[in-house]
């Protein structure tokens, strides 16, 4: 009777696994795989996974099972006198496998790392893998190559954020999470046994420093107050103003309705599911939101695309006069590249300016903790590079409570 089991040799991460294939009187042979796993996820007397504690552990398992069910498929339909040994084996493990198509090809791999993915990732994960995919065949066509997996290296990162910086615009903090994205793609890789750079592991630049533009109390107040006659840009007003009161993305909170509103102890809250993480969040409705809402029978503003939002709300604060000449970028209509420089402050809103706005406007006035409850922050560091703030900040800030006692 037929007996497989895997063994991982080193303690080396990654480690390749290997299959043995034991037939009593036949053969007892072993072949390394194109599957590789942290020794400290391997149980080395249960000879498999100790836990499928992450997605990719378990897909790994599923993985390893079915490799066992196509060897002993192969196994069972192959005639008593044909010779199991080693080669036959390395054949039966690489039918199908990553490696024997035409994946050692950057854009190739891409491909298949994206389908891999879809199953267990965010649909919001996959759109910025597709537009990395996206962004690296641009660079192919402008450079006019082919690059492999193990191209990708210093001088492959050097000439991509070039490429990211002078024909594409993107700002600083936007190439080095397209840098990294890539980076995981090509560790990937490596884990399925892929040849790659020696210099992978030191891949990565920089993070840019983050412009904050947002709307101040004043600002608001200007926005309330201006003379505007159009319909239209009536209601993104009131959209603009909820957004600052609401804390929440564009695409998450141009969607909410009247029907999303529940009441717990007595306070009004939006029940709300955030796009990005996928994360249910109760959004507060705040004394400024309600009374907006009260303006508007009781009803959230008529519902408008992101594209239109974008452009309404740049004539809306236009119209309240928000001329103050600020640093920030915005996308240059005519080369639809991203510029950075001085621009009047109405030129540089779009739809993420609310929920900076809110976060900025309650920061030290709210508890940082309630407050990154409500926007969907997951870290006080990265709340306060959102709002341009810093530990010293924070730090001032409690000394200045300290300082009221």
């Amino acid at each position: 009777m037929a007996s497989i089991s895997y063994q991982v040799q080193t303690k080396k991460n990654p480690s390749f696994i290997y299959l043995r294939l034991l037939l009593p009187k036949r053969c007892d042979i072993k072949v390394r795989t194109n599957f590789v796993i942290d020794p400290e996820n391997w149980s080395k007397s249960k000879k498999s996974i100790k836990s499928t504690k992450t997605p990719e552990l378990k897909k790994l398992k599923g993985d390893l099972e079915e490799l066992k069910l196509r060897v002993l498929n192969e196994l069972n339909a192959s005639a008593l006198e044909e010779n199991i040994d080693r080669d036959w084996l390395n054949k039966v493990i690489n039918i199908n496998n990553v490696s024997e198509d035409k994946s050692q090809d950057l854009l190739a791999f891409c491909n298949y790392f994206i389908e891999d993915k879809k199953s267990t990732s965010r649909k919001r994960t996959i759109q910025q893998y597709s537009l990395l995919r996206d962004n690296i065949l641009e660079f192919c066509t402008y450079k006019n190559k082919e690059p492999k997996i193990e191209d990708v290296d210093i001088a492959f990162q050097t000439d991509l954020v070039r490429f990211y910086r002078e024909e594409k615009g993107l700002n600083q903090t936007t190439i080095k999470k397209r840098i990294s994205f890539l980076k995981t793609i090509v560790r990937h890789a490596r884990r399925h046994g892929l040849a790659t750079s020696t210099s992978l592991d030191d891949l990565g630049v920089k993070d840019g420093k983050v412009h904050t533009i947002y709307l101040t109390p004043e600002d608001l107040q200007k926005i309330r107050t201006a003379n505007i006659t159009s319909d239209a840009l009536q209601n993104a007003r009131k959209w603009l103003l909820l957004s600052c009161y609401l804390g929440q993305r564009g695409g998450d909170f141009l969607s909410i309705t009247k029907s999303q509103i529940v009441k717990i102890n007595g306070k009004s809250f939006v029940d709300l599911r955030q796009e990005k993480g996928d994360k249910p969040v109760y959004v507060y409705l705040t004394k400024e939101a309600q009374e907006i809402l009260l303006a508007n029978n009781g009803e959230f503003p008529r519902k408008l695309s992101t594209q239109k939002y974008n452009k309404y709300i740049k004539e809306v604060c236009k119209l309240a006069r928000l001329d103050d000449i600020v640093f920030g970028s915005k996308i240059n209509s005519e080369t639809k590249r991203k510029e950075v420089g001085n621009f009047p402050k109405w030129e540089l809103v779009t739809s993420h300016i609310g929920r900076r706005s809110f976060a900025t406007n309650y920061y030290t006035k709210i508890p940082t903790p309630l407050l990154m409850a409500q926007t969907g922050h997951t870290t006080e560091s990265v709340f306060l590079k959102y709002i341009g703030k810093s530990r010293t900040d924070s730090i001032l800030a409690l000394a200045d409570e300290f300082d009221k006692l």
